[in-house]
């Protein structure tokens, strides 16, 4: 049952960026136990299932065959779905760890019980509204570039017109994300309920805040992950091939990126190891900060 009055709106920036920290290399041991074994699934599936698809992408680019490449992204859709599992089965375990419904370091954990499908109804109902915005976003900004070339043609008024509607329409986006999608984790394991509604409501006036915490703690991660990961590639994936100034031949456009995606599949086990090895991390800096957060504006659920 859901608490009608909130003891504070807001919420606190720096306690939440100290609690993702302490939390997460506090308990780095009890974090790992719970989420190694389902990461490691997602370690192997994803790189069995992504070296298929990019390898039928590459060769659909290279012959013309597009069938293959369809086949390979139903899988690739099919094994989003399970991995969707086994990440809710990962993010509810640190979830409760951080909101104190859990405790001990255990070696391991793989469990899928009440928390951890509706965890996977969250993420799966936040996903869907996410992809609603962003065809929603696609098709309005097509219209009005439309509707702007058949009234304006090469008007700088009207180009400018639709790049500020495209640009309000990409900020709206990350704006919902962020209000939806903050406290959804905790919100969901601490209250036996799925409910976006629940997160919408309880972020009121915290985008800001939110978006803040989230500077302090996923973007060095994920600055790391970016530069590690061109360490990988090396600087010939990053090369374009120089401008003939010759117009566009579609098929040879076709072809570099089949090379490219072939590139990619050669480094995706160091790819996979990257990201088993960064897991723990990104799972109580998600976590961790959101968990504070919400025991912050309902300690109800618990004391902060």
């Amino acid at each position: 049952m859901e608490e009608s009055v909130i003891s504070n709106s807001k919420i606190p920036v720096g306690q939440s960026i100290r609690y993702a920290y302490t939390f997460t290399f506090g308990h780095l041991g009890a974090i790992i136990g719970l989420i190694w074994v389902p990461m490691l699934i997602v370690s192997i599936g994803s790189f069995f299932s992504f070296s298929y698809y990019t390898s039928s992408l590459s060769a659909a680019l290279a012959q013309g065959t597009p069938e293959t490449a369809g086949q390979a992204a139903g899988l690739m859709l099919g094994w989003t779905v399970v991995a969707l599992g086994l990440t809710s089965m990962m993010y509810a375990s640190v979830a409760e760890l951080a909101l104190g419904l859990r405790k001990g370091s255990p070696l391991y954990h793989f469990a899928f019980g009440a928390n951890e499908m509706r965890v996977f109804g969250g993420l799966a109902a936040l996903m869907g509204v996410m992809i609603l915005f962003v065809l929603g976003y696609l098709l309005a900004v097509g219209l009005v570039s439309a509707a702007g070339t058949a009234a304006g043609g090469g008007n700088p008024v009207v180009a400018l017109v639709v790049a500020v509607l495209a640009l309000a329409g990409y900020l709206a986006i990350i704006y919902a994300m962020v209000r939806l999608g903050f406290l959804l984790i905790p919100a969901t394991v601490a209250e036996n309920a799925v409910s976006l509604a629940r997160s919408w409501k309880l972020t009121q006036g915290n985008f800001w805040r939110i978006f803040a915490i989230g500077l302090c703690t996923l973007l060095p991660l994920i600055l790391v992950t970016l530069v590690a990961e061109a360490a990988i590639f090396g600087p010939d994936f990053y090369t374009m091939p120089p401008d003939s100034g010759a117009a566009p031949d579609m098929a040879q456009e076709m072809k570099l990126i089949g090379q490219q995606m072939s590139m990619m599949n050669a480094h995706l086990p160091a790819l996979m190891g990257l990201s088993f090895v960064l897991s723990p991390l990104m799972a109580g800096l998600l976590v961790a900060p959101a968990a504070y957060a919400y025991r912050a504006l309902v300690p109800a659920r618990g004391q902060v």
